[in-house]
């Protein structure tokens, strides 16, 4: 009686445990039970610096009390064992909702590095891509309610599950996103001194937390924020602009300025190209891979018959 008792205090007594208790109680007699919890309260021992030893002795004397008087005590014990029953399984539940809550507060964060690529799924079921030294990162309870909410740094290609009771929002250096169901791709990057944001389908919305400007964008629209003013350009991408190409790993020009070309090289392989004056009215329709520097190279030397030299940054 003395564990049941000590368990009960402590929240830790099982429904098996309770209706044993229950099934014993029942075998026995009124004075026999009253005599077996006096005993066992004689026979306790607390230890030194114990709290509420006191209370747990007055349990158990106001339990020896009742049993030896008339039967109805025994009914009534009954009721407290359902009380307790009551009490555990709350507890229980309680144990469990402050374990979940601690659950969903806990943050998801991915990482890449320079060389690396990742495909994220959201709780919602939406999906980011990360290219390289990207990161997201997300909690359970920020898709619980009526906004979606994440953290990105990097550039990503988002495709947004839509969810009309639900809005989506993604927070950065200098920027808000509102998603309405859409598939873009986002670049923030603060060293770069700009982010910009290229939609391919949907709907979305870019806001400076800086001067508090907002433009939404239609498909094949590009929104670019300038960090140091916090204003946002909005202009149309065409086919020479390229902004998927860390996804499909190659850059796709039709009738583009040599110069342009070159540019879009040394932006994705983070070096500088010296380019023959003879050719910066040279146009160019082609393709130039992004995972292999020497190849491409070599498309823009054998179409030109020039030499590019080459500094690594």
């Amino acid at each position: 009686m003395r564990d049941l008792v000590r368990k009960y205090r402590m929240n830790k007594l099982t429904k098996s445990e309770l209706e044993e208790t229950r099934r014993r109680l029942e075998s026995l007699s009124d004075n026999q039970l009253g005599h077996e919890i006096y005993d066992d309260r004689h026979e306790f021992e607390p230890a030194p610096g114990q709290e509420n030893v006191h209370a747990e002795a007055e349990v158990y004397r106001r339990l020896s009390t009742m049993l030896i008087k008339p039967s109805i005590w025994r009914h009534r014990l009954t009721i407290c064992a359902a009380v307790a029953l009551i009490v555990v399984l709350m507890a229980g539940s309680a144990y469990l909702y402050n374990r979940y809550n601690d659950i969903e507060s806990l943050s998801t964060n991915v990482f890449t590095a320079a060389t690396d690529r990742a495909t994220v799924n959201l709780p919602d079921g939406s999906t980011v891509e990360l290219n390289g030294n990207s990161s997201v990162s997300y909690t359970l309870s920020g898709f619980n309610s009526d906004i979606r909410r994440v953290e990105f740094n990097g550039e990503g290609y988002f495709d947004i599950v839509k969810d009309r009771t639900s809005e989506f929002i993604i927070e950065s250096y200098g920027l808000e996103v509102t998603v309405h169901g859409t598939s873009f791709n986002l670049s923030v990057r603060e060293e770069d001194g700009y982010a910009s944001l290229y939609l391919v389908e949907g709907s979305v919305s870019m806001k400076s937390t800086v001067t508090g400007k907002n433009v939404t964008l239609v498909p094949e629209q590009k929104a670019t924020l300038i960090y140091a003013t916090g204003d946002i350009n909005v202009t149309s991408v065409d086919y020479n602009d390229n902004p998927l190409a860390w996804k499909s790993r190659r850059l796709m020009f039709r009738n583009a300025m040599l110069p342009t070309v070159v540019s879009r090289m040394e932006e994705y392989y983070g070096c500088t190209f010296t380019l023959d004056s003879s050719l910066v009215f040279e146009r160019f329709t082609g393709m130039i891979p992004l995972d292999n520097i020497e190849l491409a190279t070599a498309v823009v030397e054998k179409t030109f018959n020039t030499t590019l030299a080459r500094v690594d940054r």
